[in-house]
């Protein structure tokens, strides 16, 4: 039979009965999947039973492995969240930010794009910097074929190659 939908809540139901400590449940949210409001009061219902201290409500910010996971906008998230009122800590993502970075050059954003894809705006927060820079920098970084460039309709992300194979997929 395997794990169903209602063991799962019953489960969750019973380990937030005996965990004393603090809950945090985090709520990601599809956009076209479980983001119409309807879905979300129904999820918001379901997370308030349990008494969580924080709520995280989460979207896609990098490109998803599946093309069909769309992110839900940053307005839509606000607008999203006010059914989970119930919760005095409610926490949304905050769109493109990146920890900020020292000083600026090919490597540092390399490095950055080692460990997770960003978009040109990302990198110019994380640094600081105006987008024309962003640009020269990731203009040379794809010319040398370190890094690529992935468009999935939510924009385009950057990632650092990291093998010669992946570099002939590409």
């Amino acid at each position: 039979e395997g794990v169903t939908f209602n063991k799962l809540v019953n489960g969750t139901y019973a380990f937030r009965r005996d965990f004393k400590k603090s809950l945090w449940i985090e709520v990601f949210l599809v956009e076209g999947i479980n983001s119409d409001i309807d879905n979300v009061r129904r999820i918001a219902a379901l997370v308030g039973s349990l008494k969580p201290d924080k709520i995280h409500l989460n979207t896609s910010v990098r490109p998803p492995s599946e093309e069909t996971a769309t992110a839900v906008s940053e307005e839509r998230m606000i607008e999203l969240a006010s059914p989970f009122d119930m919760c005095p800590n409610v926490i949304i993502p905050k769109f493109n930010s990146i920890s900020p970075g020292d000083e600026l050059n090919e490597v540092d954003i390399l490095e950055i794009l080692r460990r997770r894809p960003c978009t040109a705006v990302q990198i110019a927060e994380a640094f600081d910097m105006h987008m024309n820079e962003v640009a020269k920098y990731i203009s040379r970084l794809l010319y040398k074929k370190l890094i690529y460039s992935d468009d999935r309709g939510i924009g385009a992300y950057y990632s650092a190659v990291k093998s010669k194979e992946e570099l002939v997929l590409r």
